[in-house]
């Protein structure tokens, strides 16, 4: 990818308090690098030109990369055509975007490209507080609705190994997050008569993370239990993760937040800058600028300064 695409996209955002580039040579550049729409041939970076110039307010120039853009589609929604991976994906969703393009079924690819994240950790569902009764738990498999009910004595749940919570992934069916990596519960325990506490809550060997911790005998819990890797459903990637989320957070919920919580590395600010943006997390900022060299850039990289720009400026 070239990064003055990057670069030139950030000259054309930051304000002239910060720096007062010639934007007009810039945009000049800019369009004599463009083929037939094209900018060498390549999704990301034509999607990057895409952004910069519409960044500037060049509309009708973006007409042509979009037209590549939309030459370059694979019939199943994703980028490129021949070999549709999920970066690519991303960045021709904030491309057609911002160009204001349909995206509806190019988000529904990256949602289906999904992978379970929790190939390591098991997902609980605890009813606490609840020593005799019974809840009903609903959930969707796609566009089928699933309701179970589960009987709670003594505290256990017999149906579940007489454990004191639900294995979400083989309790209620067997590989049910494998499957569906994003799920939602409705959980119903208002036959329960003592104050029910709803606990969702992640664990790897010995270690517990409390997710979600709700006061009431009803609840609705979202598995965030997914991921994205290089290619459809492949093994996770951190990287695509972070962009496929930061794409669909443009244009609706971000996805994968707690597989990215768990994986992102605070010493890299390109992640750092976007889990910024994804989450508007001012911790994630906090680890940003304690990266930045005293020269004012971020790993002397120009893609990630401009990444960088662009979280501590949003």
């Amino acid at each position: 990818m070239k990064l003055e695409y990057i670069a030139i996209l950030i000259l054309l955002l930051i304000p002239l308090s910060i720096a007062q580039p010639d934007t007009d040579k810039a945009f000049e550049w800019l369009l004599s690098q463009q083929e037939e729409g094209s900018y060498n041939n390549d999704i990301i970076d034509t999607s990057i030109a895409i952004l910069a110039l519409k960044g500037s307010g060049a509309t009708s120039q973006v007409e042509k990369p979009v037209e590549y853009l939309l030459s370059q589609r694979n019939p199943a929604n994703c980028w490129p055509k021949l070999n549709c991976n999920v970066k690519d994906t991303s960045f021709a969703l904030l491309a057609l975007d911002a160009a204001g393009e349909p995206t509806t079924e190019i988000a529904e690819w990256l949602k289906d490209a999904q992978s379970s994240s929790s190939t390591t950790g098991k997902w609980l569902l605890e009813i606490a507080n609840a020593q005799d009764g019974e809840c009903t738990i609903k959930y969707k498999k796609q566009e089928n609705e699933v309701t179970k009910k589960i009987k709670i004595e003594d505290g256990k749940i017999p149906s579940c190994n007489n454990n004191n919570w639900i294995d979400l992934n083989s309790c209620l069916e067997s590989n049910l997050l494998t499957r569906y990596p994003s799920l939602v519960f409705d959980v119903d325990c208002n036959s329960i008569n003592s104050n029910v506490i709803i606990v969702l809550l992640f664990n790897v060997g010995n270690t517990y993370t409390f997710v979600d911790n709700i006061e009431s005998s009803s609840a609705t819990i979202t598995v965030d239990n997914n991921c994205y890797g290089i290619g459809f459903k492949d093994r996770c990637n951190i990287d695509s993760t972070l962009y496929a989320s930061y794409a669909l957070s443009k244009i609706e919920e971000s996805t994968s937040i707690f597989y990215l919580k768990s994986n992102y590395d605070s010493n890299n600010p390109e992640h750092s800058a976007l889990m910024s943006l994804i989450t508007e997390d001012s911790g994630f900022l906090d680890d940003l600028i304690k990266k930045q060299r005293v020269d004012g850039g971020f790993d002397n990289s120009v893609f990630k300064t401009s990444l960088a720009i662009l979280a501590l400026e949003d």
